[in-house]
């Protein structure tokens, strides 16, 4: 029965909430408010709360909960792309049924890793660019 189907779906998001960071310096409200119309129409019980903290700039950024775990599930900061809606919808399925997010790995089970490391290669780069004139007298020197 695609009824009793459609209610058991709806009554599995009623303890989903999706938080939603966007940049509100760069215009992005009409994007939130089109994401938040069709999650609301994809999953009519879900929650769904936007700008808790102070946005960052360029963001778009997607974070799951369910039953107190967190998970990112979309970046536009790594991505430099807004999300696909599909996708995303796919991938809050996902994570309400399994407990993993997108980003999961059986070792990491999220995207921190991959956080770490683009913040250590930012790390390196400053370091790098700090220590220019240093790295060349010991270069001339070898």
């Amino acid at each position: 029965n695609a009824e009793t189907w459609g209610e058991s779906r709806m009554a599995n998001y009623k303890d989903v909430t999706i938080y939603v960071e966007y940049c509100t310096s760069c215009g992005f409200f009409n994007r939130f408010r089109s994401f938040a119309d069709a999650m609301e129409s994809r999953f009519p019980n879900i929650e769904i709360k936007s700008n808790a903290t102070p946005p960052r700039m360029k963001s778009f950024e997607i974070i799951a909960e369910h039953k107190g775990k967190k998970v990112p599930i979309y970046s536009k900061i790594t991505t430099g792309r807004f999300p696909d809606n599909d996708v995303v919808f796919a991938d809050i399925d996902r994570f309400v049924k399994t407990g993993k997010g997108p980003f999961a790995t059986e070792k990491t089970g999220s995207s921190s890793n991959i956080i770490l490391f683009l913040s250590l290669c930012m790390l390196l780069a400053a370091l790098l660019y700090y220590f220019r004139p240093k790295l060349a007298q010991m270069l001339k020197m070898m």
